[in-house]
């Protein structure tokens, strides 16, 4: 498994890398949105749209934190 952060990572590395990583979780939500096949019942497109606007929000969340706007941890 490849390491992403260095053994003592800095405030801004351990953002850099937890922010890559919520990126591609929207990414891959958004292919999978992309290649959703056409008989997707309308419930299931309904939860993968919320699971999209909750990794988005989770997202902002995260970058707040490491930005000062709330306690890590």
């Amino acid at each position: 498994m490849e390491m992403d952060l260095p053994k003592e990572a800095t405030k801004e590395e351990m953002k850099k890398v937890v922010l890559r990583k919520a990126d591609n979780v929207i990414l891959n939500l958004k292919k999978a949105w992309e290649a959703r096949p056409a008989d997707l019942s309308d419930e299931d497109e309904k939860h993968l749209l919320q699971a999209m606007e909750a990794a988005k929000r989770l997202r902002d969340e995260i970058s707040a934190k490491f930005d000062g706007e709330g306690k890590i941890g």
